[in-house]
C-alpha cells in the first residue's frame, strides 16, 4: 500500500493492520487540532500536550475498533474531550477550583491599552495575544460541557452534526449548551474588561 499519499480509508486499514508509518502519518494529520482542542479545554500547554500524547496512545490501542472513516476525527475528538474532562475532574479532587478570580486587574489592564490607544500605536500581535488570553481565562470558568461545545463549534468550526458524535448527545442538546455557553462567555469577557462594541462588531 503506497502512504506517501493515502486516503484516510486506506489510512486505517494500514493502522489497524499495524502499519507504524501510518500511524505516524494519522498523528500528522490530526495531532495540531486534538492538541489545540485540549489547550482550549485545559488551558495549559503542558495538560494539553500529556492530554495529546494520552489521546494517541488510547487512538493506537483502540484503532482495530474502529471502522468508520468519515468520522475519524469526531471519534479522536471525543477521545480529546473525555481525557480533558477527567483530568479535570482529577485537578478539582485535589484542590478546591476557585473562580473567585481578580477580574479587577485584568480589567486595568485591558482599559489601559484602550486609554493610550490615541497616545501610542499598540503592537497589534501584542493585542491579538492578549485578547486569546483573556477568552482561554473565560472559556476555562464556564462549565465542562458548555466549554466543550464552545470549542467544537465556535473554534474548531464543528458542524451540529459533528459536534453531536463528538459528544455523544443530540444536536439539540448541542444548540442548547451553545447558546448557554455563549451568554456565559459574553457576561466573563464583559466583566473583564471588553466592552458590548466588540461583541457588535463580530
Amino acid at each position: 500500500m503506497n502512504l506517501d499519499n493515502p486516503n484516510l480509508e486506506d489510512l486505517l486499514i494500514a493502522c489497524r493492520q499495524g502499519s507504524d508509518d501510518a500511524f505516524r502519518k494519522l498523528f500528522e494529520q490530526y495531532h495540531m487540532r486534538v492538541m489545540s482542542t485540549a489547550y482550549r479545554m485545559c488551558g495549559n500547554i503542558q495538560e494539553a500536550e500529556d492530554v495529546t500524547q494520552d489521546v494517541f496512545l488510547k487512538a493506537f490501542k483502540e484503532i482495530k475498533k474502529f471502522r468508520e472513516a468519515a468520522s475519524l476525527f469526531t471519534w479522536l475528538y471525543r477521545i480529546t474531550i473525555n481525557l480533558c474532562i477527567d483530568k479535570e475532574r482529577k485537578r478539582q479532587r485535589r484542590q478546591k477550583y476557585h473562580e473567585n478570580v481578580d477580574v479587577d486587574s485584568e480589567r486595568i489592564t485591558i482599559e489601559e491599552a484602550n486609554s493610550n490607544e490615541n497616545t501610542r500605536t499598540l503592537d497589534q500581535q501584542m493585542w491579538q495575544d492578549e485578547i486569546q488570553s483573556i477568552l482561554q481565562k473565560a472559556l476555562s470558568r464556564i462549565k465542562p460541557k458548555f466549554r466543550t461545545v464552545l470549542v467544537l463549534k465556535d473554534i474548531e468550526g464543528l458542524s451540529y452534526e459533528e459536534a453531536a458524535q463528538a459528544v455523544g448527545c443530540s444536536q439539540g442538546t448541542i444548540s442548547s449548551r451553545l447558546n448557554r455557553g455563549r451568554k456565559e462567555l459574553k457576561t466573563l469577557l464583559v466583566k473583564m474588561g471588553m466592552g458590548e462594541e466588540y461583541f457588535q462588531e463580530r
